[in-house]
């Protein structure tokens, strides 16, 4: 085995999942960020023990005070282990060091400054330890890596779902899991910069499930080299995106994946050719939900600037400016509400009711 990289450690140490969660088998595959799907860390340690962290799926430990973690690791038989009992088909998943164990049924960060980890009564000294660069010859559940990052074709067969890993996630509930896997599995080799400009390039293919799991790509890594094709492809959206249905959720349009990953880049980078597109968008009346707080995150000032052509645009944006100002002092609230107002964009009322709604006590 290949030894384990400083640098690829998983996302907050490391990530505890239940059984009917995903457990990747290659050593060398990781969590850089979140993908869009809870991926558990196959490399624990105990900072306490610096034994490995292991699992049980079909056992569970009975009688906790009893619990010995040595003779769990070493154990031949675990019938004979009187303190453990088998579990029944649905139940939690137990890791365990030398010194301790948890019981997991649903994902748990170890992140040390979770709070939910002191919320749940969970204390541990598991960390991920890093995980080793992958090879050509190296398997990803059942593809060879060599082929899928050095031929072209290969790789599209398998961004539109021709070629197929053994144990993703469910492809319908996680568009574009398996590219996202695939990256996350090359971070921090040569070869992630050339796949990525790769997904780029499958925002034109002519295959809309191409494009949708490009879109899902670079919603979840929007920083990555070729993240900024995103916006051309947008440039083109009525024949690429506008008019597609979604190809997972076919009651909506491609254009929604589209709109989520442009404004979910802008949140993450100041890219100002992305901001004035946005800003057209707003102005146009062309909103969704997020639209004006992407817009915000960068560039406040213009948004209040612009707030009586943004609401006469699109008056249901009343409510993310006023949700966008709730840190901003009194005086400068009031001149922006005394502006809307004068213009008559909105209503006297709504104002009011959007206020009140927007500051009450919580």
């Amino acid at each position: 085995m290949h030894p384990p990289h400083a640098s690829r450690t998983c996302q907050n140490g490391g990530l505890l999942i239940q059984p009917w969660g995903f457990l990747p088998q290659a050593p060398f595959e990781y969590t850089p960020t979140f993908i869009g799907s809870f991926v558990g860390c196959n490399h624990l340690r105990c900072l306490k023990c610096k034994q490995p962290v292991l699992h049980l799926d079909d056992w569970e430990v009975a009688s906790p005070n009893r619990f010995d973690g040595i003779a769990l690791r070493t154990a031949v038989d675990m019938a004979e282990l009187d303190w453990l009992k088998p579990t029944p088909d649905i139940a939690p998943r137990t890791y365990y060091c030398d010194c301790t164990f948890q019981e997991v049924a649903s994902p748990v960060s170890l992140d040390p400054l979770d709070p939910d980890l002191e919320d749940r009564g969970i204390v541990l000294h598991w960390r991920c330890e890093g995980h080793p660069l992958p090879q050509p010859e190296d398997q990803l559940s059942g593809l060879t890596l060599g082929p899928l990052l050095e031929d072209p074709e290969v790789f599209r067969q398998f961004a539109i779902g021709q070629i197929q890993m053994d144990d993703s996630p469910s492809r319908s509930a996680h568009p574009g899991v398996d590219l996202r896997r695939l990256y996350s599995t090359i971070v921090g080799t040569p070869d992630a910069p050339v796949i990525a400009f790769r997904i780029a390039a499958l925002l034109r293919d002519p295959e809309p499930v191409a494009r949708m799991n490009a879109l899902a790509f670079f919603f979840y890594f929007p920083t990555v080299e070729g993240a900024e094709q995103v916006l051309a492809a947008a440039r083109h959206r009525a024949t690429l995106f506008d008019e597609v249905p979604h190809p997972a959720y076919p009651k909506r349009k491609l254009s929604t994946l589209l709109d989520d990953t442009l404004e979910r880049r802008a949140t993450h980078v100041k890219d100002m050719a992305l901001i004035n597109y946005l800003r057209e968008r707003l102005l146009a009346g062309k909103t969704t939900d997020d639209l004006l707080w992407a817009v915000a995150t960068f560039d406040w000032e213009w948004i209040e600037s612009n707030s009586v052509r943004i609401l006469k645009a699109d008056p249901k944006q009343l409510g993310p400016l006023l949700m966008s100002m709730q840190n901003f002092p009194l005086e400068r609230i009031v001149e922006v509400m005394l502006r809307i107002q004068r213009a008559e964009v909105v209503t006297e009322a709504n104002i009011k009711s959007l206020s009140k709604e927007v500051w009450a006590p919580s």
